[in-house]
């Protein structure tokens, strides 16, 4: 499970306007990554509350820009197939 999550990080990497963790550390003998951490916040229901229409509109339009970048637009299914994930 963990080294599916890290292929896909890495086909990930550069190809979206989001920050993808660049993973810096691997372990040997157990199964773990390492990176550096990312700045941000964790965004909660009671943040979202707070904020106005024009951010949430913002949140929303960030949200489905990586996703399109994500599954479409900057991430070809041939990469993709490459790195040993199946296109359905």
């Amino acid at each position: 499970m963990l080294e599916r999550e890290v292929r896909m990080l890495d086909l990930l990497n550069g190809k979206t306007t989001v920050q993808i963790p660049e993973i810096t550390y691997r372990g040997k003998k157990y199964d773990y990554v390492g990176y550096p951490k990312i700045e941000g916040s964790t965004l909660t229901n009671e943040i979202y509350g707070s904020l106005s229409t024009e951010e949430k509109d913002k949140l929303a339009n960030d949200l489905a820009t990586f996703l399109f970048q994500a599954h479409r637009g900057r991430f070809p299914v041939t990469e993709g197939e490459a790195a040993g994930f199946q296109h359905e």
